[in-house]
């Protein structure tokens, strides 16, 4: 397979990835959450019709951490090949002039990225659009879709790890989030005393899921939630339903000590979020984990603490 064609797979599974997503989310059901807990949440207004989307598809033989504006927004380890699709729209919050950020590292098991590993590599920024056919906004096909293609030197010699990084230009999205725009600078606490917040705030949250106090935990995602829905389309009130709180079950009674963790900085240090600092299976996992018999599973994401706030709340997983 030629490297040009790798980035157009990767947008067909984002697009159908999508297509099923905004299918699952149509109906608005009232029996998952106790009946004083749901306020029905109005649909954001879009300056558009059109349900614009951008995309950022990774082809490479390395490891690698995709970074959009001071975000990590995902990472991947590999002994071999990844072709991996990551959806920008709630990571970008509008229009604009973005940028991003690879940084390449070992394969698994390596402690060097060879040369040869970054051959005709390629980041691949992804735009498209899908066809709307009714005011529930279901995602009916794509069109109108194009690909921007940035290619990345090759190191001259073995290294711990590469870097490479660009910006691009969204266009003609239909909303404006607020997100973590106007959120408090947390870089510029004294360190010590924002470890200890962020440490309260998410033992405060383990305790929410240990407990399934799922009225609560709605509340602290409330804002995450409904940005989320309108960055792809979907209904806010999705997440009142019962298909969406049956996620929550799994960690009740099943959550793991917070212990071994470091503090991390993103989004130019209005985004926080602790993570562990094991070298085991835990490594770089949130540090919000729960045990069952088969597996173990984590959940977490970024906290902000809003203007004007004294407490944080959780912004993106």
């Amino acid at each position: 397979m030629t490297p040009i064609m790798k980035p157009i797979l990767i947008l067909c599974v984002l697009l159908l990835f999508f297509n099923c997503k905004g299918q699952e989310k149509k109906v608005f059901e009232t029996n998952g959450v106790p009946s004083d807990t749901i306020q029905k949440i109005q649909a954001y207004t879009y300056t558009h019709d059109k349900q614009i989307h951008y995309g950022v598809g990774i082809s490479c033989f390395a490891s690698f951490e995709l970074y959009i504006d001071d975000i990590l927004v995902a990472k991947e380890e590999t002994a071999g090949i990844i072709s991996s699709g990551v959806e920008l729209n709630e990571w970008v919050l509008k229009n604009g002039t973005h940028h991003f950020r690879v940084r390449y590292l070992p394969q698994t098991g390596k402690e060097f990225v060879e040369p040869y590993l970054l051959t005709e590599t390629r980041v691949t920024i992804d735009h498209w659009n899908y066809v709307e056919n009714s005011i529930l906004r279901p995602h009916s096909g794509a069109e109108d879709y194009e690909s921007i293609f940035f290619e990345v030197p090759v190191p001259t010699e073995k290294v711990p790890f590469w870097e490479f990084s660009g910006e691009f230009e969204v266009e003609n999205l239909p909303f404006e989030l607020t997100g973590w725009t106007e959120s408090q600078d947390l870089s510029k606490m004294d360190q010590d005393e924002l470890l200890k917040e962020v440490v309260i705030y998410y033992e405060y949250f383990r305790g929410l899921l240990n407990d399934g106090k799922i009225k609560q935990l709605l509340i602290e995602e409330k804002q995450k939630n409904i940005e989320l829905a309108t960055a792809t389309y979907d209904d806010p009130n999705w997440y009142y339903t019962e298909e969406s709180i049956d996620g929550f079950s799994k960690y009740i009674n099943t959550m793991l000590p917070i212990e071994n963790y470091k503090l991390e900085l993103y989004g130019n240090g209005r985004l926080v979020k602790l993570v562990r600092n094991d070298e085991g299976i835990f490594k770089n996992w949130d540090v919000l984990i729960g045990e069952s018999e088969t597996e173990y599973f984590s959940t977490g994401g970024f906290l902000h603490k809003p203007k004007g706030s004294d407490s944080f709340k959780v912004i993106r997983k």
